[in-house]
């Protein structure tokens, strides 16, 4: 396997009807599994602009 590092932004969007406070628990409980997994690291990211080069899937579509 290879050592170098990549980087993943996910940004996830919400119903409408959830509030910051769920919002909250909610990401909190995903970074909390993803650390679970082989990561190096899990942050929160506050600048949601997407980075040049960046690329666009949309999950949903592969469902």
């Amino acid at each position: 396997m290879s050592n170098e590092f990549s980087n993943l932004i996910l940004k996830i969007n919400t119903e409408s009807d959830v509030d910051d406070n769920e919002l909250a628990e909610m990401s909190q409980q995903f970074q909390e599994g993803l650390l679970e997994l082989d990561v190096e690291s899990v942050e929160r990211v506050k600048d949601t602009s997407p980075k040049e080069g960046a690329r666009f899937l949309d999950l949903s579509s592969l469902l």
